[in-house]
């Protein structure tokens, strides 16, 4: 119960702040994606050993997160390394003397 409720108000903390901006790409919630993918993983066992957890098939649970993780990270990583650096402001060249 109390790791629903951590995940929950994280997620809720994190809608919250993206609401209070109208700008909403990917750079800025795959990292929460991500983190929030790679806790719940780990949560999936509930401290069970490895060897029950094969025989019990909480293994098969616990492989859609991490692939989807490992997804994202390369997927996350490939558009970063290829995007040319934004020029956020111009400034005016200075007059000629």
């Amino acid at each position: 119960r109390r790791d629903r409720w951590i995940v929950l108000a994280g997620m809720l903390g994190f809608m919250a702040a993206q609401a209070a901006s109208f700008e909403l790409w990917q750079r800025y919630s795959e990292p929460f994606v991500l983190i929030l993918l790679a806790v719940m993983a780990c949560r999936v066992s509930g401290g069970v050993s490895p060897a029950r957890l094969v025989r019990a098939g909480w293994a098969a649970r616990a492989v859609g997160p991490i692939v989807l993780a490992m997804v994202l990270a390369v997927l996350g990583y490939v558009t970063m390394s290829k995007a040319p650096p934004a020029v956020m402001w111009e400034f005016p060249a200075p007059p000629a003397k």
